[in-house]
């Protein structure tokens, strides 16, 4: 439910960016979406940190204490998850480069917004990689025990997070 608020509020953004390089939407329409997106992001991370199932940090753990495991291992995992085929539902993910990648895209498009109606938007393709490799290493560089909440305290904080979330409908 919560990745398919997120696909259509990223639908709504681009028809919403769209409308708005041709005059017909504000920017501060565009601006309101994009910290919608950012919250939702943070608040889908903290339904996903609520439950071990959903931990790459917890299946670490998990697997070193049934087995001798390499020290790079934790990378190995990461370089599992992080690529674009498996990127899907790991809380840590979400810290550690869903987040970030966002923040990245939406400071693009607040750039973009500085452009006259009618002018098309131009991103640097170059550009996106190049930043987007410098959260991809900060990411390996991070422990995952640093991305994690612990399930207990994420779980406690869920009917917060849940109410939030209802008070998020869509339009």
């Amino acid at each position: 439910m919560l990745s398919r608020a997120c696909h259509a509020e990223h639908i709504r953004l681009a028809l919403a960016m769209e409308a708005c390089r041709n005059g017909k939407e504000s920017k501060k329409e565009i601006q309101l979406r994009l910290e919608r997106l950012e919250r939702r992001f943070v608040l889908f991370e903290k339904v996903l940190s609520a439950h071990k199932d959903h931990s790459l940090y917890e299946s670490l753990l998990d697997l070193e204490r049934k087995h001798e495991c390499n020290p790079d291992f934790e990378n190995t995992l990461k370089g599992n998850v992080e690529n674009s085929y498996c990127r899907s539902y790991i809380a840590e993910l979400f810290p550690g480069l869903y987040e970030p990648e966002l923040r990245l895209v939406s400071n693009l498009i607040r750039e973009q917004l500085e452009n006259p109606p009618g002018k098309a938007w131009d991103f640097d393709p170059e550009r996106l990689e190049k930043e987007r490799a410098h959260i991809r290493d900060a990411f390996y560089r991070t422990p995952l025990r640093k991305y994690h909440t612990p399930c207990k305290k994420a779980f406690a904080a869920l009917p917060e997070v849940l109410e939030e979330l209802s008070f998020m409908k869509e339009e």
